[in-house]
């Protein structure tokens, strides 16, 4: 009986195991700082629809939001966390609200390679006016 209890024991936490340390999971992180003049919304890899409306200049907050985007106040961080290791597109544009009519500013992209336990930093430097800069 102390057998099968130990067996049993030893399925149930296994798999709490293998999530716990990472293991043989390529997770990294990406951290987004905002050191521009007004609130920054970034995205890490978006599809299509977000890329295209950053680029026209309009963004829908909710399709945004949804597909993992955040906004970012001045001085602030965001992180994207549980990134697979490789290569991930980092997109971002000032903006002067997240409410319909605001002005988004011409948006910056860049390509980040992540590594397997690291955090990659990128900055965020500009304005509404003046445009979105983005180095890592």
């Amino acid at each position: 009986m102390r057998t099968l209890f130990i067996a049993v024991l030893a399925v149930a936490l296994a798999p709490s195991l293998a999530l716990a340390g990472g293991g043989s999971k390529p997770n990294s992180t990406v951290k987004v700082k905002n050191n521009g003049t007004d609130t920054l919304a970034v995205i890490v890899d978006p599809n299509s629809n977000v890329q295209t409306s950053l680029s026209s200049g309009t963004l829908n907050t909710q399709t945004f939001l949804n597909a993992g985007g955040r906004f970012v106040g001045p001085s602030g961080t965001a992180t994207f966390g549980g990134l697979r290791a490789g290569s991930h597109s980092v997109v971002a544009a000032f903006v002067s609200g997240t409410s319909s009519g605001s002005s988004i500013a011409t948006g910056a992209s860049t390509t980040i390679n992540a590594t397997k336990g690291k955090t990659v930093t990128v900055t965020a430097t500009g304005s509404t006016e003046t445009g979105t800069t983005l180095s890592p």
